[in-house]
């Protein structure tokens, strides 16, 4: 078993903040594509290209999300096994 490395833990920790923030960004960034009321102006295919940018956009959020909160649970991990010492 090794021993803490306090220095390794405070920079993932530091790391696991970043990458929940960018994921709480990212959660509420579907909440500013135009809603609704604001498509309700546009017909025909400009309504279907319209619609399908943003599903596409919403999309991308949704992975982007995943991506980020799997990586802060590995960070989490990351960084719990340097203050313990185990797993280097």
């Amino acid at each position: 078993m090794n021993s803490p490395d306090p220095f390794l833990a405070a920079d993932l920790r530091a790391r696991e903040r970043q990458l929940a923030h960018a994921a709480d960004i990212v959660r509420t960034a579907p909440t500013q594509l135009p809603g609704p009321e604001s498509r309700a102006g546009f017909a025909g295919p400009i309504r279907v290209v319209y619609d399908a940018e943003a599903r596409r956009i919403e999309a991308l959020l949704a992975e982007a999300d995943g991506a980020l909160t799997n990586a802060w649970r590995h960070f989490t991990a990351l960084a719990s096994a340097a203050e313990s010492g185990s797993g280097r």
